[in-house]
Protein backbone atom coordinates (compact mmCIF):
# COMPACT_ATOMS: atom_id res chain seq x y z
CA UNK A 1 0.00 0.00 0.00
CA UNK A 2 1.58 3.32 -1.11
CA UNK A 3 2.57 5.96 1.39
CA UNK A 4 2.47 9.67 1.08
CA UNK A 5 5.42 11.79 1.83
CA UNK A 6 7.02 15.31 0.51
CA UNK A 7 9.43 15.48 -1.95
CA UNK A 8 12.79 16.53 -0.24
CA UNK A 9 13.38 19.82 -2.52
CA UNK A 10 10.48 21.10 -3.89
CA UNK A 11 7.91 19.46 -0.74
CA UNK A 12 5.24 18.58 -3.18
CA UNK A 13 3.76 15.72 -2.02
CA UNK A 14 3.20 12.21 -3.66
CA UNK A 15 3.21 8.62 -3.60
CA UNK A 16 6.04 5.91 -2.46
CA UNK A 17 5.83 2.16 -1.70
CA UNK A 18 6.53 1.69 2.41
CA UNK A 19 10.41 0.63 2.00
CA UNK A 20 11.09 4.11 0.07
CA UNK A 21 9.44 5.78 2.66
CA UNK A 22 12.55 5.10 5.62
CA UNK A 23 15.18 6.40 3.52
CA UNK A 24 16.67 9.92 4.16
CA UNK A 25 16.13 12.44 1.51
CA UNK A 26 13.24 11.21 -1.44
CA UNK A 27 12.61 13.32 -4.17
CA UNK A 28 9.29 13.60 -6.72
CA UNK A 29 11.05 13.42 -10.04
CA UNK A 30 15.31 13.10 -11.29
CA UNK A 31 15.07 17.08 -11.56
CA UNK A 32 14.38 17.90 -7.57
CA UNK A 33 17.07 15.16 -7.26
CA UNK A 34 19.49 17.55 -9.17
CA UNK A 35 18.69 20.42 -8.33
CA UNK A 36 18.77 19.31 -4.49
CA UNK A 37 22.39 18.08 -5.28
CA UNK A 38 23.41 20.84 -7.06
CA UNK A 39 22.74 23.39 -4.28
CA UNK A 40 25.03 26.10 -3.17
CA UNK A 41 27.54 26.77 0.08
CA UNK A 42 29.24 29.36 0.90
CA UNK A 43 32.67 29.02 3.00
CA UNK A 44 35.74 31.90 3.44
CA UNK A 45 38.98 31.96 1.77
CA UNK A 46 41.34 30.41 4.31
CA UNK A 47 43.78 32.91 2.66
CA UNK A 48 42.24 36.39 1.69
CA UNK A 49 38.55 35.42 3.48
CA UNK A 50 37.03 36.21 0.17
CA UNK A 51 33.60 34.58 0.07
CA UNK A 52 33.58 31.15 -1.93
CA UNK A 53 30.63 29.62 -3.34
CA UNK A 54 30.37 26.57 -4.67
CA UNK A 55 28.44 22.63 -4.45
CA UNK A 56 28.67 21.61 -0.94
CA UNK A 57 30.26 18.58 -2.10
CA UNK A 58 33.15 20.69 -3.39
CA UNK A 59 33.82 21.82 0.37
CA UNK A 60 34.83 17.77 1.44
CA UNK A 61 38.64 18.82 1.54
CA UNK A 62 40.05 20.70 4.45
CA UNK A 63 40.83 23.50 3.03
CA UNK A 64 38.89 26.31 0.84
CA UNK A 65 40.64 28.60 -1.29
CA UNK A 66 39.19 31.54 -3.63
CA UNK A 67 42.09 31.13 -6.36
CA UNK A 68 45.07 28.78 -6.89
CA UNK A 69 47.35 31.99 -6.28
CA UNK A 70 46.01 32.11 -2.78
CA UNK A 71 46.04 28.65 -2.60
CA UNK A 72 49.84 28.77 -3.07
CA UNK A 73 50.19 32.01 -1.15
CA UNK A 74 48.87 30.23 2.29
CA UNK A 75 50.48 27.21 1.68
CA UNK A 76 54.10 29.20 1.17
CA UNK A 77 52.52 30.96 5.00
CA UNK A 78 51.98 27.24 6.47
CA UNK A 79 55.33 24.99 5.00
CA UNK A 80 54.32 22.30 7.31
CA UNK A 81 50.93 22.21 6.48
CA UNK A 82 51.82 20.73 3.46
CA UNK A 83 50.81 17.46 2.19
CA UNK A 84 52.93 15.89 -0.21
CA UNK A 85 50.43 13.60 -2.30
CA UNK A 86 51.33 10.40 -3.34
CA UNK A 87 50.20 11.37 -7.00
CA UNK A 88 51.50 14.93 -7.78
CA UNK A 89 54.61 12.61 -9.17
CA UNK A 90 53.76 13.45 -12.89
CA UNK A 91 54.13 9.86 -14.35
CA UNK A 92 54.20 5.91 -13.43
CA UNK A 93 58.02 6.32 -13.79
CA UNK A 94 58.65 9.10 -11.37
CA UNK A 95 56.27 6.92 -9.08
CA UNK A 96 58.45 4.53 -9.22
CA UNK A 97 61.83 5.75 -8.93
CA UNK A 98 61.03 7.45 -5.74
CA UNK A 99 58.97 4.84 -4.26
CA UNK A 100 60.31 1.96 -5.56
CA UNK A 101 58.47 -0.87 -8.04
CA UNK A 102 58.56 -4.01 -5.70
CA UNK A 103 56.39 -4.94 -2.92
CA UNK A 104 58.78 -4.50 0.48
CA UNK A 105 57.18 -7.50 2.25
CA UNK A 106 57.68 -10.33 -0.83
CA UNK A 107 59.19 -8.85 -3.71
CA UNK A 108 56.23 -8.73 -5.63
CA UNK A 109 56.91 -6.64 -9.33
CA UNK A 110 53.74 -7.21 -11.65
CA UNK A 111 51.36 -4.85 -9.58
CA UNK A 112 52.28 -2.20 -6.35
CA UNK A 113 50.32 0.16 -4.28
CA UNK A 114 51.52 2.81 -2.40
CA UNK A 115 50.43 2.08 1.20
CA UNK A 116 50.70 4.97 4.13
CA UNK A 117 52.72 3.62 7.16
CA UNK A 118 50.78 5.84 9.45
CA UNK A 119 47.27 6.20 8.27
CA UNK A 120 46.10 9.44 7.06
CA UNK A 121 42.71 9.20 8.58
CA UNK A 122 43.11 7.94 11.91
CA UNK A 123 40.60 8.40 14.96
CA UNK A 124 43.01 10.51 16.32
CA UNK A 125 44.16 13.81 15.71
CA UNK A 126 47.61 14.33 14.23
CA UNK A 127 47.67 11.49 11.80
CA UNK A 128 49.87 10.82 9.09
CA UNK A 129 50.58 12.54 5.85
CA UNK A 130 50.98 11.49 2.19
CA UNK A 131 54.66 12.51 2.56
CA UNK A 132 57.24 9.93 1.08
CA UNK A 133 58.71 9.14 4.26
CA UNK A 134 55.18 7.90 4.95
CA UNK A 135 54.85 6.15 1.55
CA UNK A 136 56.15 1.90 1.27
CA UNK A 137 55.27 -0.11 -1.81
CA UNK A 138 53.24 -3.28 -1.40
CA UNK A 139 51.30 -6.02 -3.09
CA UNK A 140 47.70 -5.68 -3.40
CA UNK A 141 47.85 -8.57 -0.77
CA UNK A 142 49.88 -7.24 1.65
CA UNK A 143 48.71 -3.94 1.33
CA UNK A 144 45.31 -5.21 2.57
CA UNK A 145 47.15 -7.31 5.24
CA UNK A 146 48.65 -4.42 6.68
CA UNK A 147 45.82 -2.32 6.59
CA UNK A 148 43.97 -4.77 8.68
CA UNK A 149 46.54 -5.53 10.78
CA UNK A 150 46.63 -9.08 9.69
CA UNK A 151 50.51 -9.28 8.99
CA UNK A 152 52.51 -12.27 10.55
CA UNK A 153 55.30 -11.44 13.41
CA UNK A 154 58.19 -11.49 10.30
CA UNK A 155 56.53 -9.28 7.60
CA UNK A 156 55.59 -7.19 10.71
CA UNK A 157 59.38 -6.88 11.91
CA UNK A 158 60.10 -5.97 8.17
CA UNK A 159 57.41 -3.02 8.18
CA UNK A 160 58.65 -2.52 11.73
CA UNK A 161 61.82 -0.40 10.27
CA UNK A 162 59.32 1.73 7.45
CA UNK A 163 57.17 2.77 10.76
CA UNK A 164 60.54 4.55 12.93
CA UNK A 165 61.48 6.18 9.63
CA UNK A 166 57.47 7.15 8.93
CA UNK A 167 57.20 8.65 13.08
CA UNK A 168 60.78 9.76 12.83
CA UNK A 169 60.18 12.03 9.97
CA UNK A 170 59.58 16.07 10.28
CA UNK A 171 56.07 15.11 8.02
CA UNK A 172 54.85 12.36 9.92
CA UNK A 173 52.09 15.10 11.77
CA UNK A 174 49.74 16.95 10.51
CA UNK A 175 49.39 20.40 11.15
CA UNK A 176 46.05 20.64 13.56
Amino acid sequence: MPIQINCTHCNKSFLVRPYKAKQKNIFCSATCKNKWMERKKSLPCENCGASVTRRESAFRGAHTYCSRACSAAWRSKNPTAVRISVYNTRSKENRKRLYGDTCVICGFTRFVEFCHIIAVKRPIPGSGTAHPDNIVTLCPNHHTLYDRDLLTSEEDDIMGEYLIRAWASPFSMKDI
